[in-house]
């Protein structure tokens, strides 16, 4: 039986309950509210690289989980050969005892993608993909509604949601909720949930154009810091911060000036910061740190608090959660 179902987001959390919405119930008319002015996806504003980073199974439940999601979407871009998507690896210099231990069971990386000012205690290299949000997101199906207005209420009725928004309002037998750090605004309108725990995280990065750094695309990490670089579209990112409890899109420069000076003292590459764009994002995070994808009312749905891991989680947790519908 077709419904009709509200989509609340533009992130890979929305875009991907949409995608699977199509394939799992191809007969529900789909309808997508959005405000990038108002409640901007933090996936468009993101050094966005989906890697397990050293997880590995058997040490805790959120890791077992990293995994499962991290096999399921690393088929899903191999296989989906979408734009904006490309493999390479991601390289981490290891130097203190906690990251041995995470890394351990990876092999050794004789040289380095680019030259560190101190040699690392160990190199090592593990899978990832490269993304590039806007193309990426922008090429899966847009063949449904989208609204680009922010939701301002959310009511039930007796046979589902009614959702408003500053230019009308629209009745639905399912509403799903993928607003990310923005969900602290429907609190008053939404069941007591786990959600209600979600703070943001302000994250900023410097991003170089036209930046020919390499042959090839690939991820670096050291010291907390991630340095990418997309050679298809010669596009170098360098962050992120990680401002606790901040839902402000004007960076910190005290925080930046941090990142740079890091980076200038560890990496033999020259780059011009006065010549560097800087791009904010607000993250979600959950107590649990776990992301939730689930039912909260009857007919009300929501995934979120995917944090540093939604490009890895989304796919299949938006899968399971339609699955359900």
């Amino acid at each position: 039986m077709s419904q009709r179902v509200a989509v609340i987001g533009a992130g890979v959390a929305a875009t991907s309950v949409i995608h699977w919405l199509k394939i799992l119930r191809p007969l529900d008319k789909i309808v997508q509210f959005s405000s990038e002015n108002l409640a901007p996806a933090a996936s468009l504003r993101s050094t966005a690289v989906a890697a397990l980073r050293g997880t590995q199974r058997g040490i805790s439940a959120l890791g077992d989980e990293l995994c499962e999601h991290w096999e399921f979407s690393d088929q899903f871009y191999a296989e989906s050969r979408l734009p904006g998507v490309v493999a390479g690896e991601l390289e981490t210099w290891i130097n203190d005892e906690k990251e041995m231990r995470r890394f351990s069971h990876l092999p050794e990386a004789r040289e380095s993608f680019l030259g560190p000012k101190q040699r690392p205690v160990k190199i090592v290299r593990e899978k990832c993909w490269l993304i590039d949000p806007e193309v990426f997101l922008s090429s899966f199906d847009e063949s449904h509604e989208h609204y680009r207005a922010l939701v301002t209420e959310l009511r039930p009725f007796a046979k589902g949601w009614l959702v408003k928004t500053q230019t009308g309002e629209s009745e639905f037998e399912k509403v799903i909720l993928c607003t990310g750090a923005w969900q602290r605004w429907m609190k008053r309108v939404v069941p007591s949930s786990e959600l209600d725990t979600i703070k943001p995280s302000q994250g900023s990065y410097f991003e170089w154009s036209q930046q020919h750094t390499s042959d090839h695309s690939f991820a670096l990490s050291f010291h907390g810091l991630n340095l990418h670089y997309r050679h298809d579209i010669k596009t170098l990112q360098l962050g992120a911060t990680t401002i606790k409890n901040s839902d402000l899109l004007s960076p910190s420069l005290t925080h930046l000036e941090a990142i740079k000076k890091l980076f200038l003292s560890q990496v033999e590459l020259e780059l011009d910061f006065s010549k560097a764009r800087i791009h904010t994002g607000i993250r979600s995070i959950l107590q649990t740190r776990r992301p939730f994808a689930g039912q909260l009312d009857q007919g009300l749905c929501a995934m979120n608090g995917l944090y540093k891991n939604g490009w890895i989680s989304a796919w299949p947790l938006a899968k399971k959660l339609c699955s359900t519908l």
